[in-house]
């Protein structure tokens, strides 16, 4: 199943399988506007509001949780030492 929201810029999408292996997100990202009631959107939502550092990116395993207390996120900095 694909994504149908033209002007979606989330960049981690619930219909996406790609997008759910290989992204990463950033709490002051735009999260999937499409209404699937599903844990992983809840968590990111609460994510938002809640992380300390919007600096640091959380992956779509990441918001494989229940409870969101004091989010802290994946370093950027070790993300891209891997890459180079």
């Amino acid at each position: 199943m694909e994504c149908t929201f033209e002007d979606c810029k989330a960049p981690i999408c619930p219909l996406g399988e790609q997008s759910m292996k290989k992204s990463i997100w950033y709490p002051d990202e735009d999260i999937c506007h499409k209404r699937l009631g599903l844990q992983e959107i809840k968590i990111q939502k609460r994510i938002s509001r809640k992380a300390k550092n919007p600096d640091r990116y959380f992956t779509w395993k990441d918001l494989k949780v229940t409870r969101v207390q004091n989010p802290r996120g994946h370093n950027p900095d070790t993300f891209r030492d891997a890459s180079v």
